[in-house]
């Protein structure tokens, strides 16, 4: 079941959780380019299948006036310690703007 909701709103900012793809958060993962510009610079193929693998997964888009700054999407896993189990949350996406890149 899809759930979205507003964690943080301050003037035009506005954090939410979401739990399913929302069409720009789509885009974004689509595009995201990793690497350096000086250095080597690539792509993720299939990146929303393996978003789709990923369950649950929830989502944490940032966006000023409606349009996305950056996202960060968390997976929950379960981890070990010995005989011990707990909930454990990773980062398996995170997403910038560039637009709003400072340039030197």
């Amino acid at each position: 079941m899809a759930q979205n909701s507003i964690i943080l709103q301050h003037g035009p900012l506005t954090l939410s959780f979401e739990t399913e793809l929302s069409d720009d958060v789509k885009n974004a993962l689509v595009q995201t380019v990793l690497g350096s510009p000086d250095g080597i610079m690539y792509r993720h193929l299939e990146v929303l299948q393996n978003v789709r693998d990923l369950r649950p997964i929830s989502f944490f888009p940032l966006r000023k006036n409606g349009e996305l700054i950056s996202m960060m999407a968390l997976s929950e896993r379960i981890t070990s310690l010995g005989e011990t189990y707990s909930c454990s949350f990773y980062v398996c996406f995170v997403n910038f703007n560039t637009s709003y890149s400072v340039k030197t």
